[in-house]
């Protein structure tokens, strides 16, 4: 299955190169309810219609979550968690920062995750109890075991203005107390990052099942630990998420301020 999925985010990844311009940003086919920041691209339906149509044939048994919502049957035992662009944001403004992202969770755990970044020229791939690889090769978290020799990432929900759990209280209380903080626009690279040890420690607030699932199988596959806030491993339900090397984790965590 992870071979499988691999090969189908490499042509979903084809799919979205065909509609990028570096230099000239694609139409927006429309705007997420009332939420102007919230985008969604020819690109984005293009390659969700190619990946569900894949996992069905191939899985007619498993449920699929897509966040463009062509999936269904998520009360099934495996269902795969679909971002066919993951930093759509980023990808409309011309920024190389983006993903599919195709993950399997099994009865509700994250078992396997792909996330391939095209322009960047990596594919991130590997199962929670399996192992993880970038571009074929093995890849551990770090062995940072402090806040302030660490590097995080995070992001902020669509609606930060009206939503009291805006992110900005966090990241204010641990950029005082981290080596440095990066926002790049996708959370299934994030979780690689930190699988991959450039960096030590990721949090985020307000995300879907499909922002998490590919990411969360690659980060434990590779060591690292991945819990909500509460300190529990079920991810995909609560929509938050902290993610680290370990060795950090409950110094994130303990710095987060409580969900409102």
């Amino acid at each position: 299955m992870l071979d499988f999925a691999v090969d189908l985010a490499r042509r979903a990844a084809d799919v979205l190169m065909e509609h990028r311009r570096p230099l000239r940003r694609p139409d927006i086919v429309r705007r997420k309810s009332e939420q102007v920041r919230n985008l969604v691209t020819a690109a984005d339906l293009e390659s969700e219609r190619l990946i569900v149509d894949e996992i069905r044939a191939a899985y007619p048994d498993h449920g699929i979550a897509a966040e463009e919502g062509s999936g269904g049957d998520t009360d099934r035992e495996y269902v795969w968690h679909v971002d066919p662009l993951d930093g759509t944001v980023n990808f409309a403004h011309c920024h190389p920062f983006f993903s599919v992202s195709i993950g399997l969770a099994r009865a509700g755990r994250p078992v396997l995750g792909v996330v391939h970044a095209p322009v960047l020229g990596e594919t991130w791939a590997g199962s929670a109890d399996g192992g993880s690889t970038l571009n074929g090769e093995p890849i551990r978290v770090s062995s940072t075991d402090s806040l302030i020799e660490s590097v995080l990432a995070t992001g902020f929900p669509y609606d930060r203005n009206e939503s009291p759990n805006h992110n900005v209280d966090n990241f204010q209380t641990l950029i005082m107390l981290a080596r440095g903080i990066r926002r790049a626009g996708a959370a299934s690279l994030d979780f690689c990052y930190v699988a991959g040890g450039r960096l030590d420690g990721f949090w985020e607030l307000s995300l879907s099942s499909w922002d998490m699932a590919a990411g969360a199988a690659i980060l434990l596959g590779a060591g690292g630990e991945v819990t909500n806030f509460a300190g529990e491993p079920n991810i995909l339900d609560a929509g938050n998420v902290v993610a680290s090397n370990g060795r950090i984790h409950e110094a994130i965590r303990g710095t987060l301020a409580p969900l409102r």
